[in-house]
């Protein structure tokens, strides 16, 4: 996790933190491709049914499952893939 509120970066506290340094060349990378990007769903602006199907975790749930229990890859998004496509039927576009 990146600051979110804006100038913390700037901050010596920040820039003389031990893990802050040890990645600084993700941090850089990351920072970059937050300026450069947006978030899934909102390329085009907020939207309701974006928010709806970003806060539901359902990608965030099938990571933590293929690292905690080892799940197999494919087996977890195509669960994922299940939720989400059940998901996108309930929401009006």
């Amino acid at each position: 996790m990146l600051p979110s509120i804006s100038g913390i970066s700037d901050t010596p506290e920040y820039k003389e933190n031990e893990t802050v340094q040890k990645f600084s060349n993700a941090v850089n990378v990351i920072t970059d491709a937050m300026e450069k990007g947006t978030a899934i769903g909102y390329e085009h602006g907020p939207s309701i049914q974006a928010g709806f199907l970003t806060s539901q975790g359902i990608i965030e749930s099938m990571f933590q499952d293929i690292i905690t229990n080892g799940t197999d890859v494919k087996k977890a998004a195509k669960t994922a893939e299940k939720q989400l496509n059940e998901l996108f039927s309930t929401v009006q576009q």
